[in-house]
């Protein structure tokens, strides 16, 4: 594929290039993708990134130095993003090798599978005894471990509302074609969302022993570690990283992109907005250590 085939889409071409892939800047790309940039903060990564191949940007970037020194294929718009998502969306509906082909759903031994439970005759994988609740979802591109549990009325791969804004201010809604992982032994409890990757290489991943309460949401490429607890009605927002052991108590928040370390917990209620250190406890909105919370929270009693 190159730029100048979908100039319609990305808008005008200053330099040509080719793209096999669509990826997100310091998400690590497949090689030879089309990456966009609405800021300064991204371009340089953009241009230091070895596996993009082309970026979309605003028109007052389509001179910048570094950015022609990269000699990276080049298309410019008024919302790089609307435009990606745009990109995107028109692929998923091609019959171009863009989207996986999923094979027949297969299930394995000792299941327990409410007969109100939907799961599509294709792309899904179901592990040994794996117990499906009542009025449950699975989506296409779900691979469900051994020992899994999902209560009633959960949706495992979902589509999460990843969009932006085009330059006339219409919602540009991004199609979800990726997969959803859940290991062995994970219990996901009563409607709770659970949603898939976007592009088709990615994945949302809830690691093994992960208990997940009632109520709670997923986003998309979410990556969560194993042994984790997360609280009812928590909202994980899209591509967070929690790694191992951590706990996240009920009603809890958690920004894009951010990373909770190995062993962490989030007090009831915290909104998280920065990464989490290994170990450390976090309360409050927006969340900071403990410690210094309840400092604070006895300096404003005491000034009453």
């Amino acid at each position: 594929m190159r730029l100048s085939d979908y100039d319609k889409i990305c808008g005008k071409v200053v330099r040509d290039g080719e793209f096999h892939a669509l990826g997100l800047i310091g998400k690590k790309p497949p090689q030879c993708s089309l990456g966009y940039v609405q800021s300064d903060n991204f371009l340089e990564a953009a241009c230091h990134e070895p596996n993009i191949s082309c970026i979309l940007c605003p028109p007052e970037f389509a001179g910048h130095e570094m950015l022609l020194k990269s000699e990276k294929g080049i298309a410019v718009g008024e919302v790089p993003r609307a435009a990606f998502i745009y990109l995107h969306n028109y692929l998923v509906d091609q019959e171009n090798g863009y989207c996986p082909v999923y094979q027949r759903t297969q299930i394995g031994e000792g299941c327990n599978i409410h007969p109100s439970a939907s799961i599509p005759e294709t792309g899904v994988i179901i592990g040994n005894h794996v117990t499906i609740e009542a009025f449950s979802v699975i989506r296409e591109g779900s691979c469900i471990g051994d020992h899994v549990t999902i209560h009633s009325g959960a949706v495992i791969g979902a589509d999460n509302y990843d969009f932006c804004w085009d330059k006339d201010g219409h919602i540009v809604k991004m199609k979800q074609v990726g997969q959803t992982y859940l290991a062995d032994h994970v219990e996901i409890g009563c409607h709770t969302i659970v949603g898939r990757a976007p592009f088709a290489y990615e994945r949302t991943v809830i690691g093994e022993n992960t208990c997940i309460e009632s109520l709670v949401t997923v986003s998309h490429a979410c990556q969560i570690g194993k042994e984790c607890y997360i609280g009812g009605k928590v909202n994980i927002c899209g591509s967070v990283t929690i790694e191992d052991g951590v706990r996240i108590n009920p009603m809890a928040t958690i920004k894009d992109s951010v990373t909770i370390g190995k062993g962490a917990v989030v007090s009831l209620g915290g909104v998280v907005v920065n990464n989490v250190k290994h170990g450390t406890k976090v309360t409050g909105n927006f969340a900071i250590e403990h410690s210094k919370f309840l400092v604070d929270h006895l300096r404003k009693l005491r000034n009453r």
